[in-house]
């Protein structure tokens, strides 16, 4: 059994202390990756609004657990393209539709639909037969929003691999 020096103890704590600050730093310098991928998959794309027509519409499955449970309801809808074709057959689950606490409310509500309201859609410019009637499902970049958050939890296992190996196996 060998004793240690108290110079050699204070330059271990100083090398423990500093790999610890290093984690901390290169956790810290992750974050605006992390940050940037998520705000990219919250872009919305560039797509216009316009109005669609509701043609049908289901009870949808329950979301969460016990008191947090909500209860939705799929639509589905028509729209008029800019090029004057109306394009059908389109389901959707939006927001406004989503948060019903009980069945029974769903279903006091969605025996005030009615075919032919009229709701939003957002459609592609680029391809009008490509629409939605929940925008923020629709990111306009998520391949680069995935890569930094990717990247955010790349640099964060990295860190923590640093960290860990410097720690002594007791």
């Amino acid at each position: 059994m060998t004793t240690k020096t108290k110079t050699e103890i204070t330059q271990e704590l100083r090398k423990e202390r500093k790999q610890t600050i290093i984690f901390f730093l290169i956790a810290l310098a992750s974050v605006p990756f992390l940050v940037t991928g998520i705000v990219l998959l919250n872009i919305s794309p560039d797509w216009n609004e316009t109005r669609g027509a509701l043609v049908e519409w289901s009870k949808g499955g329950a979301t969460g657990k016990n008191a947090g449970r909500r209860y939705g309801i799929y639509i589905k809808y028509t729209y008029q393209a800019p090029d004057g074709v109306t394009v059908g057959s389109h389901w959707c689950r939006p927001s406004m539709m989503s948060g019903f606490r009980s069945e029974t409310t769903r279903d006091q509500y969605m025996t005030k639909l009615r075919k032919g309201d009229y709701l939003k859609v957002w459609y592609n410019p680029k391809n009008s037969r490509e629409s939605t009637c929940k925008i923020a499902t629709v990111s306009k970049y998520p391949v680069l929003g995935y890569m930094f958050v990717g990247m955010f939890v790349l640099i964060l296992i990295g860190g923590l691999v640093f960290f860990l190996s410097g720690q002594k196996k007791k």
